[in-house]
């Protein structure tokens, strides 16, 4: 069944690509670099849960949310790929020393030796969730960074 605002796109793709079909109705949908946003109504519709919901899931850090200059929430699409890639990133996040969203995103993004030169993204999309975890659960006995280190 078709969301209400994307009946435009063919009912035989997936939630994810008719979301991102429907980009170019919503202004508040942008890339930059190499990763895809969703606005919060769009990142809603892509998991069927409300916004509340949503915001709930990114106020617990249970799902990546970037506060924008205007002060609006978005989020990196790859989260909405599948529930295997959510359920990893998630397992994976909760695990980081940092509850910072954009220190959460760089560790998922940032290629890694301990991994074989990928991603901890790559990784939980090449089904070694269990490497990333370990990874991240590595990187919270490592001693914080001062801000001035970063």
């Amino acid at each position: 069944m078709l969301r209400k605002g994307l009946s435009h796109i063919p009912a035989n793709m997936s939630r994810l690509d008719r979301i991102r079909s429907g980009r170019s109705r919503s202004s508040s949908v942008f890339d930059t670099g190499e990763i895809g946003w969703l606005n919060s109504l769009n990142a809603a519709r892509a998991w069927g849960i409300s916004i509340q919901a949503l915001y709930k899931r990114a106020h617990r850090g249970t799902a990546i949310g970037i506060r924008t200059a205007s002060g609006r929430l978005i989020f990196p699409e790859f989260q909405f790929e599948s529930l295997q890639t959510y359920t990893g990133i998630k397992r994976v996040i909760t695990r980081l020393p940092s509850e910072d969203p954009i220190d959460r995103l760089s560790f998922l993004l940032s290629p890694s030796d301990a991994l074989g030169g990928i991603s901890p993204l790559d990784a939980i999309r090449r089904q070694r969730s269990a490497e990333a975890e370990a990874l991240a659960r590595k990187m919270r006995s490592l001693p914080a960074r001062s801000p001035a280190e970063r």
